[in-house]
């Protein structure tokens, strides 16, 4: 038996044991009712106590549970990459689109349409949307890591290379950029990092562990706060600019 049944079936048969007691005492006929409430609600107050550390524990074990899940996805997409802005054509033969631009915009000329195990176009096309980002999963994690570490030839270019992060992962790594800024959040094998004041780069694998850090560092700032300096800082550039002129 795992851990985790293990504690249901101890927590049932718990419950159902104070359950039957509790019911016992509610069908005795007590001549003194004064002496029965005080009883009840002794026995109400320890049933509620219970209940609420059994509700703990089962919270801890399906958190326990869905790590041990986004675990074995984000090592299953260890080999994979996605690539974003690569344009897109009718008939395409996308191994060999792939191919000419990692051997060319990469530097990477030894890399051929071998080293690729699979790959496709995400999401379905519409006529509102450009170019579907490619999914890619290599032969090899090696390769995959020269391209990820190559990425960053590409700044400025409009191409973009961004991990196949799991679900929880992605939203875990939106919410730091949005409290930490986007320079100071990056991912590195499925894993989130975050560059805190100290200047100790922190890895966070749940919200638990990104509200930690927020709240023990004075770096963080609400997205909203962000977004102010983001539009009032080229207002004060040209006040002063204009100021100078003068």
């Amino acid at each position: 038996m795992n851990p985790l049944e293990s504690s249901l079936a101890e927590m049932s048969e718990l419950f159902n044991a104070r359950m039957a007691k509790f019911e016992a005492q509610l069908n005795s006929k007590s001549p003194e009712p004064s002496t029965t409430s005080s009883s009840l609600a002794l026995e109400f107050s320890s049933f509620r106590a219970f209940i609420t550390e059994a509700l703990n524990n089962l919270q801890q074990q399906v958190e326990m549970l869905a790590r041990m899940q986004d675990n074995t996805e984000t090592r299953s997409r260890r080999k994979m990459l996605i690539i974003h802005g690569v344009a897109e054509t009718k008939g395409e033969q996308i191994e060999q689109v792939l191919s000419n631009f990692i051997g060319s915009h990469l530097a990477l000329a030894e890399f051929s349409s071998a080293d690729i195990r699979r790959c496709h176009r995400m999401n379905r096309l519409s006529t509102s949307e450009g170019s579907r980002p490619i999914l890619i999963k290599f032969q090899t994690y090696e390769m995959r890591s020269q391209v990820w570490f190559s990425k960053t030839k590409l700044k400025g270019t409009g191409f973009t290379i961004s991990e196949f992060l799991t679900k929880a992962r992605h939203d875990i790594f939106m919410a730091a950029r949005s409290r930490f800024g986007m320079k100071k959040v990056w991912t590195k094998d499925g894993c989130v990092y975050i560059l805190g004041a100290d200047g100790i780069k922190h890895r966070v694998v749940t919200h638990r562990d990104l509200n930690h850090l927020q709240k023990n560092t004075s770096e963080a700032v609400p997205e909203v706060d962000a977004h102010k300096r983001a539009v009032t800082k080229p207002a004060v550039v040209k006040a002063k600019r204009a100021a100078a002129r003068k």
